[in-house]
């Protein structure tokens, strides 16, 4: 006899792990799963919603090397194989492309701000 807020814990657990294993946070991980944003996993984490049958088949579609049933159970291993690592060019590609994105949003930002200047001259010339 398993209570239902057990194993909504356990969920919360299952996906904590899963996020820590692959270095993600839940907006990332959301994405990659073709979700808008993160909001499934604050459900899951706050007790609302459990691991449901659509979330563990996305989660092996985008991860096949996740045990569905550890998944969906807890039970059983996470991982089909043991000697799964995550490939290292797509870890470095992420990290590349994290600061490609910053240095973007640096760049955004500075020409906000020449755009700004650039109204502010336009607004006192008329």
């Amino acid at each position: 006899n398993i209570s239902w807020e057990r194993v909504k814990m356990e969920d919360n657990h299952r996906i904590h792990t899963l996020l820590n294993h692959f270095g993600l946070k839940k907006n990332a991980f959301a994405k990659i799963l073709g979700y808008k944003n993160g909001t499934i996993f604050y459900h899951i984490y706050n007790g609302r919603n459990g691991i449901s049958a659509d979330l563990a088949k996305r989660i092996g579609n985008s991860f096949p090397e996740i045990n569905q049933n550890w998944l969906l159970t807890g039970r059983g291993e996470m991982l089909l194989s043991e000697t799964y690592s995550p490939d290292k060019n797509l870890i470095e590609n992420i990290e590349d492309l994290k600061v490609r994105i910053k240095g973007l949003d640096a760049r955004l930002e500075l020409l906000e701000q020449k755009f700004s200047k650039i109204e502010s001259f336009m607004d006192k010339e008329k």
